[in-house]
């Protein structure tokens, strides 16, 4: 019986990054696998990011469009075999949205050296910052396993990956082979010089995202803290702060839609620079802030880009 290939969790750039295709037969196919040098072996895909830019081709019956994570961002694809994907892409009329996704990845070669991933999506649906942010944290923490497997390999072993070899460094079973494939295809060097570039982007990436959730994880402890003394503010004191706060809301929100307009250079606008900005201007917290460009990137008021950097509709 044909078993479906587990989808991967990996950031975007790592499929980028990816130069080799391995083939192998299974049940009368034959299957495709992009290797990366990070110990991955990937036939399908598992993202969640903000899909922009979608473009129809009623020539073709195709629909391409732009998902993006913290890391980079690609095109996917659908056409008249994926009738529900076609459908969800095309309402949403170019309207940044967060999604999560499960694709096959196919293999497009215009020229000998040079592959392009085809991202196809088998299902689409809406999703929300917190399930945006869940997932990176996911990935982060797998990604970061398998570079420290990937280096501990490279570092201290040159000659073939065997499973005794494999079972000696304490490497868990389900990477044996996407780790024999990758060190087939990379050298040591190669993968050690990959893993650095790609650990300083990861750090940038991570950097930034902990900064987005800095204000969640600051609410969750302050709902499991004991009270310190007795100088609380009263609920109603906290119902007019809170009434305050709304009230000025769209305000807030009409100043910094504004400076992410002033701050782009095209390339959009760096999400730090818009704080401070906002901030100087106003006077209000860098914490209230985050928490409203947060609030307008859940309703597509605003979109990323790419990671950290903001861009507001014209």
């Amino acid at each position: 019986m044909f078993r479906r290939h587990v989808a991967w969790r990996v950031f975007i750039e790592e499929v980028k990054r990816s130069r080799y295709v391995h083939e192998e037969e299974a049940d009368g196919k034959t299957i495709r696998y992009l290797v990366s040098p990070f110990g991955a072996l990937i036939n399908r895909v598992f993202f969640v990011g903000t899909v922009t830019d979608v473009i129809e081709s009623k020539e073709r019956k195709s629909i391409k469009a732009r998902i993006s994570d913290i890391t980079g961002v690609i095109s996917i694809y659908a056409g008249e075999f994926q009738p529900d994907v076609y459908t969800f892409l095309k309402l949403l009329e170019n309207e940044p949205t967060i999604v999560m996704l499960t694709a096959k990845i196919r293999i497009f070669e215009p020229e000998e050296g040079r592959k392009i991933p085809i991202i196809r999506p088998e299902w689409i649906k809406k999703a929300k910052l917190s399930d945006r942010n869940a997932w990176i944290i996911d990935v982060a923490s797998s990604t970061i396993e398998r570079l420290n497997y990937v280096r501990k390999i490279a570092e201290n072993y040159g000659g073939e990956l065997t499973d005794d070899v494999l079972m000696d460094m304490q490497i868990p079973f389900h990477y044996w082979k996407p780790l024999k494939l990758t060190f087939s295809y990379y050298t040591p060097e190669e993968i050690l010089k990959e893993i650095e570039d790609y650990k300083a982007l990861l750090a940038d990436s991570l950097g930034y995202i902990s900064d987005m959730m800095k204000l969640e994880i600051e609410e969750i402890e302050v709902e499991v803290e004991e009270p310190e003394s007795e100088e609380e503010i009263s609920p109603t004191e906290e119902y007019f702060e809170e009434e305050a706060f709304e009230k000025s809301k769209p305000s807030l929100e009409k100043i910094i839609i504004e400076a992410i307009k002033e701050l782009d250079q095209g390339s959009g606008a760096s999400w730090n620079a818009v704080v401070d900005h906002v901030h100087k201007m106003t006077g209000t917290s860098r914490e209230v802030i985050e928490e409203v460009i947060e609030d307008l990137l859940t309703r597509a008021e605003i979109y990323e880009v790419s990671r950290g950097r903001l861009k507001a509709f014209s």
